[in-house]
């Protein structure tokens, strides 16, 4: 696993061996000055991942945040789709803050697959690792 960032507001993390990165959002967020390089994070997390990857993303530690946020995570969804985003599962427990990412996630085409537990969620996300890991095969010789 390598750790982008561990913060007080959220973590991030990549994992190769699964293509899939890893997000979890904590507390809650005034404004995206508490954040200033959460956009930059995700950067440095997408230049690891290779086409077709999962999120799980682990939201039952965040607390709903202002509206003004929506354009920051709609923001790195979008980032997260143009770079080979395949298929995401969601952890909840504040019922609003899944409310508020799910409107976020329709309106940048970003499915939300609720899970209640972490072994749910990676066992759904599993499923895909064959079509992830054979956009990382090296082209056979002929």
């Amino acid at each position: 696993m390598e750790e982008i960032t561990k913060n007080s507001y959220y973590e991030l993390a990549y994992d190769p061996s699964k293509n899939r990165i890893y997000i979890k959002v904590i507390g809650y967020w005034r404004d995206a000055s508490v954040v200033p390089d959460y956009v930059r994070h995700w950067e440095e997390v997408l230049a690891l991942a290779r086409p077709n990857f999962t999120v799980l993303a682990d939201l039952t530690e965040m607390k709903p945040h202002p509206p003004g946020l929506a354009q920051l995570h709609k923001k790195t969804m979008q980032m997260s789709k143009v770079a080979g985003h395949l298929e995401s599962a969601q952890l909840f427990s504040d019922e609003m803050a899944e409310w508020q990412l799910e409107e976020i996630g329709r309106n940048s085409s970003v499915q939300s697959n609720k899970f209640n537990n972490r072994e749910e969620a990676e066992a759904f996300l599993d499923t895909f690792l064959e079509k992830s890991n054979l956009s990382s095969a090296e082209p056979s010789e002929v």
